[in-house]
């Protein structure tokens, strides 16, 4: 699988991740054996570091760092909420032309720590 990568430097890679496609490996998800990271360290050569994720059914654009040092500083911005992000979303009817949502999605896995 072929993993879009929109922006890349000696630093950092804009990737555009897919829906369905898990962003790194994880004991929560055993039914996959192939995620965003894995494909990126084979397709691009050489250690990536996700400085964040996207849920597996979300697709969008995802931050990786070529080398730790990198991956730790955009971290730190990601902690401190100094990065600026934004979502859109598809929905059914006619909600208004801006505004926030606050609805948490529920949990439907079986092995979720939430439960």
């Amino acid at each position: 699988m072929h993993i879009d990568i929109i922006y890349q430097d000696e630093h950092l890679l804009a990737i555009n991740k897919p829906a369905g496609l898990l962003a790194h490996a994880s004991k929560m998800a055993t039914d996959v054996d192939i995620d965003l990271l894995s494909l990126l360290r084979v397709q691009v050569g050489g250690p990536i570091h996700l400085v964040h994720r996207l849920d597996r059914a979300t697709s969008g654009l995802v931050l990786a760092a070529r080398n730790s040092e990198m991956a730790g500083e955009l971290g730190r911005q990601f902690m401190a909420r100094s990065v600026e992000k934004q979502y859109l979303g598809v929905v059914r009817g006619w909600p208004p032309e801006s505004g926030e949502i606050d609805y948490p999605l529920p949990d439907v896995r079986d092995n979720s720590p939430r439960k």
